[in-house]
């Protein structure tokens, strides 16, 4: 496109911006959530159930001086240990990372978040884990990692 002076280029300007920043019909634009009624909803709640529930058993199973917060809260899980394990072990509530834990579960495929990340006081040391993304079968092998790398920490005792 040539602009021929100031006076077209405005014209040009003004077009684009009325065309970008005001009502575009898209495909996008037709889509609609389905409400709390429509079968998909319903479908979606029970997977997420199935997968919480999942998060919960492997954390009872790998993870059991662990103490879960959060299971009617969304998509994920806060877990607090307590004094049950070493300093340095997880993240701690500064949101520092802590020595083990920080550095081993993402080098085997394990995304883990200190509860710091999602709040605004200091709370005890801890993990968030979201489990919206993953099977039972990924989220079992995914609390089971972290359950090695921790009992591989030296004892707090």
């Amino acid at each position: 496109m040539l602009i021929f002076g100031e006076r077209h280029l405005r014209a040009i300007l003004a077009d684009c911006e009325a065309r970008y920043n005001g009502r575009r019909p898209t495909a996008a634009g037709r889509c609609t959530l389905p409400g709390p009624d429509h079968p998909a909803a319903d479908l979606l709640r029970k997977r997420h159930v199935r997968r919480r529930d999942a998060m919960i058993q492997a954390v009872r199973t790998h993870l059991p001086q662990a103490r879960v917060h959060g299971a009617a809260a969304g998509l994920h899980l806060t877990l607090t240990f307590g004094s049950a394990l070493p300093a340095g072990a997880l993240p701690a509530s500064t949101g520092q990372p802590g020595v083990g834990l920080a550095t081993a579960a993402p080098a085997r495929g394990v995304k883990t978040q200190p509860p710091s990340w999602h709040s605004q006081r200091p709370g005890q040391p801890g993990l968030v884990l979201g489990y919206a993304a993953s099977t039972p079968a990924e989220i079992e092998d995914g609390v089971a990692v972290i359950g090695s790398i921790l009992a591989q920490q030296p004892s707090p005792h």
